[in-house]
C-alpha cells in the first residue's frame, strides 16, 4: 500500500502545516489540537479509499459556537464568515500548481 503524497510530503504531515499557513494568510491564528465532540470522524479513521490508501479524516472548526447544547447556544456569525475565508484559502493553497 502506498501512502498518499502531496508535494513530496505525507498528507497526514502536510495538511496541518498547510492549514496553519492558509489561516495566517487571512489573519486567523489557528489553534490546532485534537478534539472529538460527536463529530463522528472516527467512523472514517483507518478506512481506505478505492486505491487502497488509508483515509485520514480531519475536522476543521471554522466558527465560534458558544453555550453549546444549551438553550442559550449561539454562533458568532462573524467567525463563520472568517472561517469561510480560511477554507477558501486552504483549498486554493492545496490545489495550487
Amino acid at each position: 500500500m502506498r501512502e498518499l503524497i502531496h508535494y513530496g510530503r505525507l498528507v497526514a504531515e502536510y495538511l496541518p502545516i498547510l492549514f496553519e499557513a492558509s489561516a495566517k494568510k487571512v489573519g486567523v491564528e489557528p489553534d490546532i489540537t485534537t478534539f472529538h465532540a460527536g463529530a463522528e470522524t472516527h467512523i472514517y479513521a483507518n478506512q481506505k479509499n478505492k486505491h487502497g490508501e488509508k483515509f485520514t479524516p480531519y475536522l476543521v472548526g471554522l466558527a465560534t459556537v458558544c453555550n453549546m447544547h444549551s438553550a442559550d447556544e449561539f454562533l458568532d456569525y462573524t467567525t463563520l464568515l472568517k472561517g469561510h475565508e480560511v477554507l477558501i484559502e486552504f483549498f486554493k493553497d492545496f490545489n495550487r500548481d
